[in-house]
């Protein structure tokens, strides 16, 4: 056996190498930042978002607007982040609409499971700020409506 058959030989076992070393690369990346699990119910996310499960998906398709839940993972301070997208706006203010599209991160502590949109506190967000301001206009309007009940009850005291 010569040289030149050795070297192609090696050459040939060298390309096998790479290529092995690439697809085990290939399915590492995916399956660590692509890959997702979708829940179909609340309890199975609730139960991923206590583990902080990175890459499970929820969609709650709630009676007022549907929504999307992602878990990004542990920033490693001890919270576990969900991204939250408004999909869909069903009922309700008309100022929803030009929220959907929209998403904000919540952390929670891990081993909590909740919907995640429940408390703003927990939230930072382009979605966070305008949910806070329907608010705020909401019970601006309302004070407005009602400022006659107010002075009136504060000249009874």
């Amino acid at each position: 056996m010569g040289i030149i058959d050795r070297i192609k030989r090696n050459r040939t076992a060298v390309y096998i190498v790479i290529g092995i070393v690439v697809v085990i690369s290939a399915v590492t990346v995916y399956t660590t930042f692509f890959f997702t699990q979708e829940c179909g119910n609340f309890a199975c996310f609730q139960q991923k978002m206590q583990a902080c499960e990175r890459g499970t998906t929820y969609i709650n398709d709630d009676k007022q607007a549907t929504w999307q839940y992602k878990i990004q993972g542990s920033p490693d301070d001890g919270t576990c982040n969900v991204k939250v997208t408004l999909l869909q706006a069903k009922t309700g203010e008309l100022e929803l609409n030009k929220l959907i599209g929209e998403s904000m991160n919540c952390y929670y502590p891990m081993d909590v499971g909740t919907y995640p949109e429940h408390d703003l506190d927990k939230c930072t967000g382009i979605l966070k700020e305008g949910l806070q301001t329907l608010i705020i206009n909401k019970l601006h309007a309302h004070i407005i409506d009602n400022l006659g009940q107010v002075a009136e009850g504060v000249e009874g005291i």
